[in-house]
C-alpha cells in the first residue's frame, strides 16, 4: 500500500529547485540563441525554407523543413461522402447547444 503521508520538503530542496530552474532558463535562452544563428546560417547558405546539412568535427547539424497543409473541413467531408469514403470521416459527439 502507498504511503499517504506527504514527503518532507526541506529548504535545501527548495534552494536546489530554484537554482536548477534558473540554470534551465539560462540554457533554454542560450539554446534559442544558437538555433537562431543556425537558422540564419542555413538561410544564407541554402536559402529560406530549404533543407540543409553541415558536418563539423564529427558533429552534424541538419535543418528539416516541414510543410503543413490545411483543408476546408466542409468541402473535404462533402468530397469524401461523394467518394463513399465514409470511414475517413470522424464523427464528433458533443452536446446540442440549441436546446
Amino acid at each position: 500500500m502507498q504511503n499517504r503521508h506527504p514527503s518532507m520538503v526541506t529548504a535545501e530542496m527548495l534552494v536546489q529547485y530554484y537554482e536548477l530552474n534558473k540554470q534551465k532558463k539560462e540554457l533554454e535562452y542560450k539554446l534559442n540563441e544558437l538555433k537562431e544563428l543556425f537558422q540564419q546560417y542555413f538561410n544564407e547558405v541554402v536559402g529560406t525554407n530549404t533543407k540543409g546539412e553541415i558536418t563539423l568535427d564529427g558533429y552534424k547539424l541538419q535543418r528539416q523543413v516541414r510543410k503543413t497543409e490545411r483543408y476546408n473541413e466542409e468541402e473535404t467531408v462533402k468530397r469524401l461522402e461523394e467518394l463513399k469514403l465514409i470511414d475517413l470521416i470522424q464523427v464528433v459527439k458533443k452536446p446540442d447547444e440549441k436546446n
